[in-house]
C-alpha cells in the first residue's frame, strides 16, 4: 500500500487516535463550537449576539482614556518597561527585586520564622493568654524601672566626672595630645609588668612561709 495514501496504515492509526480524543458534542456546545439541539437556532444565535455586545462592552470600557491605566501607572506597576530607562538597569531592578522576594520567602520560611512564643518572649506580640490592659500595664511599668536606672546611673552625683575616667583610663585626656597618652600607658604598662616580675622573682620560698606561720608543713 502507497505509504502516503490515505488509507496507509500509519494515517488510518493517527485518524483513530484523534477520533478517540475528539471531545464530547457537549464540550463543543459549552465552547460555542457546536449549536445546541434542545435550543431553537434563532434564540442560540441571538444568545451569542448578546454575549458578543456584552464582551465589546466591557473592552469598551476597560479602554476607555479615563479607565485604562496610563503607562506610568503600568511602568510603576512593572507592568511596561520604563522608555526613558535603559532596559539593561531596568533588568537590574527586576533582579534585585527578585532578591527582596527570595530574602522575604526565606524570612517567612515556617522553618526559620520564629514561633509566636518567641516573639512574645521578646516583647514584639502581645501574648493571648494575657489580657492586653495588663499586657500594656506590665510593659509601661518595666519602661518606667528602665528610665529610673538610666536616670540614677546619669546622675551627676553617681556617674563619675570626666577626670575620674582619665585616672581610670577609661577616657583620654583632652589636654595631652594622643600620641603622647599612648605612650604614657606603653610606659605604665611595662611598669606595672616589671614590678609583677620582680616581685615573683623574689617571692618567698615555702620554708620561709612555713617559719612565718603562713602556711602550715604538710601544705
Amino acid at each position: 500500500m502507497d505509504p502516503v495514501s490515505p488509507l496507509s496504515p500509519a494515517n488510518l492509526e493517527r485518524l483513530e487516535h484523534q477520533l478517540l480524543q475528539r471531545p464530547p458534542a457537549r464540550d463543543l456546545v459549552d465552547r460555542h463550537v457546536l449549536l445546541s439541539t434542545k435550543v431553537a437556532p434563532a434564540l442560540q444565535q441571538k444568545q451569542a449576539e448578546l454575549e458578543r455586545n456584552r464582551t465589546i462592552d466591557v473592552l469598551e470600557n476597560r479602554l476607555d482614556p479615563n479607565i485604562r491605566m496610563r503607562p506610568e501607572d503600568l511602568v510603576n506597576r512593572r507592568v511596561l518597561l520604563s522608555t526613558t530607562v535603559a532596559p539593561a538597569l531596568q533588568l537590574k531592578e527586576e533582579l534585585e527585586r527578585n532578591r527582596t522576594i527570595d530574602v522575604l520567602e526565606k524570612r517567612l520560611d515556617p522553618k526559620i520564622r520564629p514561633q509566636p512564643e518567641d516573639l512574645v518572649n521578646r516583647h514584639v506580640l502581645l501574648s493571648t493568654t494575657v489580657a492586653p490592659a495588663l499586657q500594656l500595664k506590665k510593659e509601661e511599668l518595666e519602661r518606667n524601672r528602665t528610665i529610673d536606672t538610666l536616670e540614677k546611673r546619669l546622675s551627676p552625683k553617681i556617674r563619675p566626672q570626666p577626670e575620674d575616667l582619665v585616672d581610670r583610663h577609661v577616657l583620654l585626656s583632652t589636654t595631652v595630645a594622643p600620641a603622647l597618652q599612648v605612650k604614657k600607658e606603653e610606659l605604665e604598662r611595662s611598669f606595672a609588668s616589671d614590678r609583677v616580675n620582680n616581685a615573683l622573682a623574689h617571692r618567698a620560698t615555702h620554708e620561709q612561709l612555713v617559719q612565718r606561720h603562713i602556711l602550715n608543713e604538710d601544705e
